[in-house]
């Protein structure tokens, strides 16, 4: 039984990294857009521990992967880009 329970972590883990970035709209140049969403990945980054409810359970990778991506939009809407859906 625990190949399948490894096969699914895997699986789920798999589908939580994949979730893509949101896209940003500013009317700058591609090599100015470039630098500041490299900025932001950068800061995105620094994030590696979870929230303290989350440590040590298999949520933990999930919640950094969801701070990563939060610091990230949070980054470049202060850059003054537009979030586009």
């Amino acid at each position: 039984m625990k190949p399948v329970y490894l096969l699914t972590t895997l699986v789920l883990m798999g589908c939580a990294s994949n979730v893509p970035q949101p896209t940003f709209h500013k009317n700058v140049s591609e090599k100015i857009r470039f630098q500041d969403q490299s900025a932001c990945r950068m800061q995105s980054m620094t994030i590696q521990q979870s929230e303290w409810a989350y440590r040590g359970t298999f949520l933990e990778g999930a919640n950094i992967e969801k701070q990563k991506h939060q610091i990230y939009s949070l980054c470049m809407q202060s850059k003054g880009y537009v979030l586009q859906y």
